[in-house]
């Protein structure tokens, strides 16, 4: 039945719910009694498919296209709210670059209300240190300080890049900027964003101690209450500093004067993996311009990206604080090899850790590769071992450790945890048995005493992994106390992880994650620092530098005054300029090196990458789907010189939960125009399409 709505205001409502892309808005007639009330960026309860659902206002007009019945806003959801302008502008452009749908973006930025809006103070503990440790930094790193906090607060610098080694100096950069930009804007409200939750109470306990009570946090692992109470917090102003992970960019902030991301080359914590797969440095870089807000991004090794942007921007710049150098050594294992010393450990680290056994000092071990080895093959017709879900090589892994931990977590900040360690006797003996498992599903099964392909039985696992490091030196070291720290050390629950009851500590990344303190270690040792470097990806270099010199940072922040550290990195490509640039501690040898490489073969920041992931159960299906797109964009672009296009090809990945999987490339120079007819054929991919701008690899 067709009806005239003119009499009535009409509101254009984004459903706070998942969406197909082409669905972004819808009207709804305002009832006569919302008309003095109602708002755009105001949050309303609609109809939507006989259930009830919020939605925001995005207009308010006095006509509609839509010939047919309008539903009508149930009611207005808290009134006094309506979204700042610039979060909705913020929204509208990731619709654009991100090719998602806006509603469900829209569902990122709206938390869901709770039946139950306040908190019971009784129920709700408070982890406040009061009696923190003080901020202490050289007397050479002063100068340096003052400069750097002086320079951030020039009303023309926007764009900053602070280039640090030591976070106490960070903390001090920090706590005095935003104390200055508090006393001239009494009304400005600072986000700062952190990689992941356990990094919050760091800084957290710092920031409280100078601002108490003037702090909010946000971070997905909050309860609906809690995260509800936060964000009215930050609405209404009673929040000067926000404090939260990715998703905290989303946060309410109506006088955004600052915006700081923490340790900005972590990106992994920074970027979605699932749609809309938006990361954070972009949104924060758009966010800034859109608010008028300065930005700021840290790094103990900055990305290629903001470095380079930092460098070419007119309202930039990059502030390096002091650095101290520390002792590394470079050992050549090629050298081992030809002194007929296979093992995994050279001569030179063995002995280094033989002395500092002898003189009760304490050692970390570093290799960032789970499992016993890497991959699993017959010797006799080179059958490769596969995980049947993803056709990844099964890796082989000895039983868990039963380590026992206890967890403790405090509401305040809330879900942050403390792995302990219980009682040895607890410990299980280390086990020889070990399966065979792929760590991308979890798939596991038993080691093979045949090959199913010609029979045979020889079969050997080949590659290193942290349990065959952790293996071999407890041959070496017998009597040493020896911990092996990785996802496969079994977490149960306890008191504070005493690592220094052991005298090694052998650890990947997860290392660093957890147990988030200034170093114990006289000696740190990396097994393979070519274990990332030689992955086939553009970022694999940058991923290097940046992991081993957090490492070596992380050497120098001792918990006391001793003598810094000795570092040997063991590698098989000493001549290589990222192993030069950590030997020299030179971000700038660096950096010159992989920019010439970046702009030779045309990566990032010298193109905007798209990847284009089609999935799905049926592998012919995936074929002809990825042929067929490609063909379209080739035909569109045949001779274009600033649009490239790259496969189908076979991802690293090539099947995921028992869907086949080929990818395409987009390469998109700075002078290529991208035309409507492209954006919309990207718009119009169904739904087993994956859609990911700047993805972080592209293998």
């Amino acid at each position: 039945m067709k009806k005239s709505n003119e009499q009535q205001l009409i509101a254009q409502v984004i459903p706070i719910i998942r969406l197909p892309k082409h669905l972004i808005y819808f009207d709804y007639l305002v009832p006569k009694k919302f008309e003095h009330q109602i708002k755009i960026n105001q949050i309303v309860e609609i109809p939507f498919h006989n259930r009830k659902i919020n939605g925001i206002v995005i207009e308010i007009k006095n006509k509609t296209q839509n010939k047919f019945n309008l539903k009508t806003i149930n009611k207005i959801i808290e009134p006094e709210i309506i979204l700042p302008k610039h979060l909705i502008k913020l929204i509208q452009w990731m619709k654009d670059y991100y090719y998602t749908s806006l509603p469900l973006i829209s569902k990122i930025i709206f938390p869901e209300i709770p039946k139950r809006k306040l908190l019971d103070n009784k129920k709700q503990s408070i982890l406040i240190h009061k009696n923190i440790k003080n901020l202490t930094v050289s007397k050479k790193s002063l100068p340096k300080i003052k400069e750097t906090i002086d320079s951030i607060n020039n009303q023309q610098t926007k764009y900053v890049l602070l280039h640090y080694q030591n976070w106490q100096e960070k903390l001090i950069v920090y706590i005095k900027i935003i104390k200055q930009l508090l006393n001239k804007n009494l009304k400005g409200q600072i986000l700062i964003i952190v990689p992941q939750i356990t990094d919050i109470q760091k800084i957290y306990n710092y920031l409280n101690y100078y601002f108490p009570d003037q702090i909010a946090i946000l971070n997905n692992k909050l309860s609906k209450t809690f995260f509800w109470q936060e964000w009215q917090k930050i609405y209404f102003q009673k929040a000067k500093i926000i404090l939260g992970t990715r998703s905290a960019i989303f946060s309410p902030i109506q006088n955004l004067s600052m915006i700081i991301v923490d340790d900005e080359e972590s990106l992994s914590e920074y970027k979605s993996e699932q749609n809309p797969r938006y990361n954070v440095q972009k949104l924060a870089e758009k966010l800034s311009e859109f608010a008028k807000a300065k930005l700021i991004f840290s790094s103990q090794a900055p990305s290629i990206e903001i470095f380079y942007n930092a460098q070419n921007k007119s309202t930039s710049t990059i502030f390096c604080l002091y650095k101290k150098k520390s002792n590394i050594k470079i050992i050549n294992l090629q050298d081992e090899w030809q002194k007929k010393n296979y093992s995994l450990i050279s001569d030179n680290l063995e002995e280094a850790i033989k002395q500092n056994l002898e003189k009760k000092q304490k050692i970390f071990l570093f290799l960032n590769r789970r499992g016993a080895g890497t991959i699993i093959k017959c010797q006799d017709c080179k059958y490769l071992f596969k995980c049947p879900n993803c056709q990844l090589p099964l890796i082989f892994n000895y039983l868990p450790t039963q380590i026992s931990y206890e967890l403790r977590v405090t509401s305040y900040p809330p879900r942050l945890a403390h792995f302990d360690l219980l009682s040895s006797a607890k410990q299980a003996a280390f086990s020889e048995a070990g399966k065979l498992i792929c760590f991308h599903c979890n798939f596991t099964q038993n080691i093979p005493t045949k090959c199913p392909h010609c029979q045979g039985v020889n079969i050997k696992t080949f590659g290193i992994g942290i349990q065959r490091v952790e293996k071999e030196i407890k041959k070496l070291f017998p009597e040493a106390k020896i911990l092996r720290i990785d996802k496969d050390t079994q977490i149960s629950t306890s008191y504070k992880l005493q690592v220094t009851s052991y005298d090694i500590i052998i650890g990947t990344q997860f290392f660093f994650k957890q147990f988030n303190q200034p170093s114990i270690f006289n000696l740190i040792g990396v097994i393979s620092a070519d274990s990332l470097l030689y992955r086939p990806d553009f970022r694999s270099s940058e991923k290097t530098f940046q992991q081993l010199s957090k490492i070596i940072n992380w050497a120098n922040i001792q918990q006391s005054e001793v003598e810094l550290p000795i570092v040997i990195i063991q590698t098989h490509s000493p001549e290589n300029y990222v192993i030069q640039a950590l030997a020299q501690q030179n971000y700038n040898f660096f950096y010159n090196s992989e920019i010439e490489m970046r702009k030779k073969f045309n990566y990032p920041p010298f193109c905007k990458l798209i990847k284009l992931i089609y999935q799905n159960s049926d592998f012919k299906k995936v074929e002809k789907e990825t042929n067929e797109l490609v063909d379209k964009l080739k035909m569109y672009f045949s001779s274009s010189k600033t649009f490239e296009v790259i496969g189908p090809i076979s991802p690293m990945i090539p099947k995921i939960k028992e869907k086949y999987r080929k990818q395409i490339i987009l390469k998109i120079y700075p002078t290529f125009h991208f035309p409507a007819s492209i954006k919309k054929l990207l718009n119009e991919l169904d739904e087993n399409w994956i859609i990911d701008t700047d993805p972080l690899e592209i293998i």
